[in-house]
């Protein structure tokens, strides 16, 4: 993929005399996006415009026209965006998602394979979000090892989850391992085993609109640099070297 993006990068650099914005439109799935304020303060070469939102709305704003340059999901765009919208062989993965389960009982023990009973649980909806996906996987095992839930509450995205849990709507929620990283909450968390859940593979393509960004496109390409991966492996995800 490097080799891909600075094949991309040589191509748009060569055609010196196209007007190029100095403006990066960022759309980007909810749970990355104060990993990606950190990662504009690091890079400080243009100016980036982000919007968050859950990934399935990102998803269905970019097919409706919305101004994007780039789509950082929290899932694989290629099955849920059209070709049109993409540049050619641009997806790649540039995070992967880890799950936890955060709870504000004190003293709370935890055990995955283990019945027990949780009087009401956050997570994000799995229609619109892949950590909401993820959460439905692993509350299907558990309840198939005896884990009683009296409660479901569903957020449109995993940051609304953490507020639905932090706001002590509910005791208990599956949220993103960097929620905790970046927070420094001190709640009681375990991290999900991953064999409960499909890994949650986080994918950035460039989108066509960009074709003339020359500063969308260094950007793009920044995000899968060794700096990169380091503030993104600090924040609480795993990469692909990993």
């Amino acid at each position: 993929m490097r080799i891909k993006h600075y094949t991309l990068l040589v191509f748009f650099t060569f055609f010196a005399d196209v007007s190029f914005s100095s403006e990066v439109r960022i759309a980007v799935a909810s749970n990355f996006k104060p990993t990606l304020e950190k990662l504009s303060k690091a890079y400080n070469e243009s100016k980036l415009s982000i919007s968050s939102a859950s990934t399935g709305k990102l998803t269905a704003q970019i097919s409706r026209g919305a101004p994007f340059d780039i789509f950082l999901s929290a899932g694989e765009v290629g099955t849920t965006l059209a070709p049109s919208f993409v540049v050619d062989d641009s997806e790649f993965t540039y995070a992967i998602g880890q799950l936890v389960l955060v709870t504000h009982e004190q003293n709370a023990k935890f055990e995955f394979d283990s019945p027990r009973e949780l009087d009401c649980i956050a997570y994000a909806n799995p229609a619109v979000a892949p950590y909401g996906r993820a959460a439905a996987e692993v509350i299907g095992h558990l309840e198939k090892v005896g884990v009683s839930i009296h409660k479901h509450v569903k957020g449109q995205s995993v940051a609304q989850a953490q507020q639905f849990f932090l706001s002590k709507a509910c005791n208990w929620a599956l949220i993103a391992q960097s929620q905790i990283t970046i927070t420094y909450k001190a709640h009681t968390h375990w991290l999900v085993p991953a064999k409960l859940y499909q890994p949650i593979r986080q994918n950035a393509v460039l989108l066509k609109r960009a074709h003339d960004n020359q500063h969308a496109l260094q950007f793009f390409n920044y995000l899968n640099s060794d700096e990169a991966k380091h503030i993104i492996v600090e924040a609480g995800y795993l990469t692909e070297a990993q």
